[in-house]
């Protein structure tokens, strides 16, 4: 059995539980709904919500910490380094100082949603991020393929000279492309937030509105 289908198999196993949640999640909006009154329900809405921009979200994550838990290839040592490498994820804009989004893992703009302007201009900026995320999960997949142990050895010079063979075929096409979706979506999105437009970080766009306070303070 390839590599491939052993590591698929066990990622979408994972990803349906995601779908399964958002079900979920949907089913228990509609019943609060139904409890309060409210018959107009919208189910496109919820599907695009749920589905379209919730689980994205989810599927980035369930790939990197499916990714930790092949490299580390021990149970309860991969929950623990998953676990880690997910609160770096979240502490990264606080901690590091890092939120710049091309280079915080799954990051992106928020997307908004009102009754009158439903979406507005907030998806676009937001889909350009995730699919260079997801370009990104494609890489760490393949990574996982190349690196996923089947037998009992699991010495980390072995698994690296096993991939070396592994990195061959249709591994080496999906490695590829991820890496050229990367440069490409990178650079679209690093040329139209930072040359076509100005880039102001959180911490700048903090000071700003500090600025603007003491300055119009008195006028309230």
């Amino acid at each position: 059995v390839p590599e491939w289908v052993l590591v698929c198999g066990k990622l979408l196993g994972v990803l349906l539980v995601f779908v399964l949640l958002q079900a979920l999640l949907m089913a228990a909006g509609v019943l609060a709904q139904t409890a309060m009154g409210y018959r107009e329900y919208e189910i496109g809405l919820y599907l695009r919500t749920f589905f379209a921009l919730q689980l994205p979200e989810y599927v980035l994550a369930a790939v990197l910490i499916f990714v930790v838990h092949v490299l580390v290839n021990h149970k309860h040592a991969g929950h623990v380094a998953a676990l880690l490498a997910f609160v770096l994820v979240v502490l990264a804009p606080i901690a590091f100082r890092i939120d710049y989004n091309l280079l915080v893992y799954g990051a992106g703009p928020r997307w908004s949603y009102t009754e009158m302007r439903g979406f507005g201009p907030s998806l676009g900026p937001w889909a350009w991020l995730k699919l260079y995320w997801a370009s990104w999960a494609l890489l760490l997949a393949v990574a996982a393929m190349l690196l996923w142990v089947r037998g009992p050895e699991g010495r980390l010079a072995l698994r690296l000279r096993v991939a070396r063979q592994r990195l061959r075929g249709p591994l080496a096409w999906g490695g590829g492309t991820a890496v050229a979706l990367i440069v490409t979506l990178g650079g679209f999105i690093f040329y139209n937030t930072n040359v076509l437009n100005e880039y102001v970080s959180s911490r700048e766009l903090t000071r700003r509105r500090v600025d603007y306070e003491r300055r119009f303070r008195r006028y309230e």
